[in-house]
């Protein structure tokens, strides 16, 4: 099952952002991030409360989306620093 990536507004301008200051964190999010269409619960990913929003740690970067299994999406909501590398 392969699930449909969605970027939010929000997503897409911090990941513009970032990439001024950090050129390598486009590629290293963006394979990560479409990795989610075949696996969108990966073993270094946390589920944020009871909600269907999930925080995928990549080193010193964070992803926050949502799972939507009845649609097969995936929407990115916020790509950020994460204050530690994981």
């Amino acid at each position: 099952m392969s699930y449909t990536i969605r970027w939010e507004p929000p997503a897409t301008a911090r990941l513009s952002a970032l990439a001024k200051d950090h050129p390598e964190a486009p590629d290293l999010i963006g394979a990560a991030v479409y990795d989610l269409a075949s696996n969108p619960r990966p073993t270094n990913s946390t589920q944020l409360g009871t909600s269907s929003i999930r925080r995928l740690l990549l080193g010193y970067w964070r992803v926050t989306y949502e799972v939507v299994d009845a649609d097969q999406i995936i929407e990115i909501l916020i790509v950020g620093r994460s204050d530690e590398p994981r």
